[in-house]
């Protein structure tokens, strides 16, 4: 995930670089189909990451203390 992460920083960089031929081939997948599994798996990371904070800051407000 943290390779995930850094990939669109160094695409800044360089524009031929493809993160997920990079991903393929550290990884050693045959397919980049393969690869993409953790694309999603990191999308849906974020995604409920987000909602877990979003709900505890509802419940808990700014200052971290129950309403």
């Amino acid at each position: 995930m943290m390779v995930l992460d850094w990939l669109p920083d160094i695409t800044k960089v360089d524009r031929g670089i493809n993160p997920l031929k990079i991903i393929q081939e550290l990884l050693g997948h045959a397919s980049q189909e393969t690869s993409e599994v953790y694309l999603r798996a990191k999308r849906g990371f974020e995604e409920a990451t987000a909602a877990y904070l979003g709900q505890k800051f509802l419940r808990e407000g700014a200052n971290g203390k129950s309403p």
